[in-house]
């Protein structure tokens, strides 16, 4: 059982996570795989108290769950089991049984974010639906917006994103610290391969002029570059066929999980 408990961690892993942090440890007991948070690997702004991670976790343990009903496990999960534990998220207790075919297992290690240029092609209404029933299987909402105008307004929104990374010196070498300059270094956890960022030739130069903060400010001042990223940003953000997200109920810990 080990052998196949690293594997199904293994599918776990593939989790998305921000800034691809991997906020998780684990310690494996017998039967039973305790997932820990990790407080200190995701220090952004967007991991309000650490619910990013949360969500991040919850992904992981879904990954497993597939996996062990491949491998023919049946896996009793278990959220925050430790009352005033925070850090210990979820113990997964795994017991032989008859293995499922889940179609959503095969989709696992091809899950990837695709960062390039949106082609604009609307979901069909048959798609929609099938999101909707998904969000709602697992106690959501899944709410959508495809018309030009909402577009143009959530990609002017959106955008106001790098406006304040761009003038802000603390989230400007947060950004930085996060990216990854060689191929080699995805191997860690936590971060970005720049080439994984897909941006334009012009873009990519000024990424790594942008780096230094001193050249950055200078340009904010004497030309409002930061407008400009807005701008160029805000247009392909509203070039996207639709923006969706999936809306949890509940504010809690475990719901967030």
């Amino acid at each position: 059982m080990q052998d196949n408990l690293r594997k199904i961690i293994a599918d776990g892993i593939l989790a998305p996570s921000g800034e691809n942090c991997q906020p998780w440890k684990f310690v494996i007991d017998k039967n039973t795989v305790k997932i820990f948070n990790v407080p200190t690997a995701d220090q952004s702004l967007y991991n309000f108290k650490q619910r990013g991670s949360y969500v991040a976790e919850g992904a992981l343990i879904e990954n497993m769950v597939l996996s062990a009903e491949e491998r023919g496990y049946k896996a009793e999960v278990s959220i925050f089991p430790a009352a005033g534990t925070l850090d210990l998220v979820a113990t997964i207790t795994f017991a032989p049984s008859v293995s499922q075919k889940n179609p959503l297992y095969e989709s696992i290690p091809k899950r990837c974010t695709n960062r390039k240029t949106y082609t604009g092609q609307k979901l069909s209404h048959e798609q929609k639906q099938k999101l909707g029933e998904a969000a709602r299987s697992a106690g959501g909402e899944f709410r959508l917006v495809d018309d030009e105008a909402s577009l143009k307004t959530l990609g002017r929104a959106m955008a106001v994103n790098e406006k304040v990374l761009f003038e802000n010196k603390k989230l400007h070498d947060f950004f930085y610290t996060h990216i990854l300059w060689k191929e080699a270094e995805q191997r860690r956890s936590g971060g970005f391969y720049i080439k994984t960022l897909e941006f334009l030739p012009h873009q990519l130069k000024g990424v790594k002029l942008f780096k230094n903060w001193f050249i950055l400010n200078l340009l904010n001042k004497l030309v409002k570059v930061s407008d400009k990223i807005v701008a160029e940003n805000a247009e392909k953000y509203a070039g996207s066929g639709s923006i969706g997200i999936i809306v949890a109920n509940g504010n809690t810990d475990t719901d967030f999980v």
